[in-house]
This record gives C-alpha cells, structure tokens and sequence, in this order.
C-alpha cells in the first residue's frame, strides 16, 4: 500500500525532540510517503513492515517499522515489532542557542499473551528505548467471573537497561462490579 499525506504543525514555542535537538518556533508543512506491507492477521505467523520518507520540521525523515506476530497455540501468542526513526534538520543560530541536528530513535516492544479460556488472560508487554535507554513491562491479569465482574490486576515495572535498578514499580488491583436498575 502506498500512502502520501500532506500535514502543517504551528510550533508556538521551541522544543526538544530528542537529547540535544530542538525544533524553533514555526509554522511547518509535512510532506510524507509511506510504502507498508502486510500479511494476513488471520493466520499462524504475520507479518508487517512500512517504510515513511519525507520532510519533517524542514528537514528528512526517514523511518522503519517491523513487525511479526506468532500464534503458537490456540491460547499464546508472541509478537515483537521495532522502529527506527532518522531524522537531519539543519543547524540555525538564534539567540537562545542553535536548533536543529540529527539523531535516531529507536524502540522496540515484545508482548506475550496467554488466554486460559474466553474469560481470562495474562498479558505481559516490554518495552526499550534508545533516547533514556528505559526498559519498561506492563503485565495484566484479566478475569470476567461474571458478566458485568471483571478482575483486573496490573504490574508496572521500569529500569535502565542492563541494570538491575527499577526506577518504576506500581500495581493496582480493580473489581468492577455493575448494577441494574
């Protein structure tokens, strides 16, 4: 499939868009061709992977994606899929310091899925980054004892990568529990 679209930003104020690089205050116009390739969802293994160029803040961009999902039995699935995201923007003066510069931004995610039967599911998700080298895992447990009774247990966690430090640890409990009238 292939994709043109045309978009404008009014950036009122200058801002960071990655370590180091700033965009200045302007009116911009994005012009972006996408080419994406997929396989059908329906099947045991699928497949995706696009591939954007175009301008970006008055400079390139260029970005990858890739995707893969695997359903391995009738109950658990794998998926991974990961980005890569190029961007050159050229260096202007102005009197609160220069903007622009180039950088690449890199994620990539992981999510494994088990479903015990129609009513309950675990589902983990793990996530990196490249600007703050972050790891984070979001996994939730989802129960419906009944219809309109739902369980919901969730577990957050985060670290720098190649640590043994979280930074980040949350987890909530829910029971929703409806009434007629």
């Amino acid at each position: 499939e292939y994709e043109y679209r045309n978009e404008g930003d009014n950036v009122r104020e200058s801002f960071d868009i990655f370590q180091d690089v700033s965009i200045p205050a302007d009116h911009y116009r994005f012009g972006y061709h996408t080419l994406d390739f997929r396989s059908a969802r329906k099947r045991w293994f699928s497949w995706g992977m696009e591939y954007t160029t175009g301008q970006s803040f008055y400079g390139d961009q260029e970005r990858y994606e890739l995707d893969g999902r695997v359903q391995l039995t009738r109950n658990f699935s794998l998926s991974m899929d990961g980005e890569i995201d190029s961007r050159k923007y050229p260096i202007t003066p102005s009197p609160t310091g220069n903007h622009g510069g180039d950088f690449t931004a890199k994620l990539a995610r992981f999510r494994a899925t088990y479903s015990f039967n129609p009513d309950m599911y675990v589902s983990s998700f793990l996530q990196w980054e490249n600007e703050s080298d972050l790891m984070s895992m979001n996994t939730r447990f989802r129960w419906t004892i009944q219809p309109e009774r739902e369980l919901f247990v969730v577990l957050n966690l985060g670290g720098y990568r190649g640590t043994r430090t979280v930074i980040q640890r949350d987890t909530a409990v829910k029971f929703a529990y409806n009434w007629r009238f």
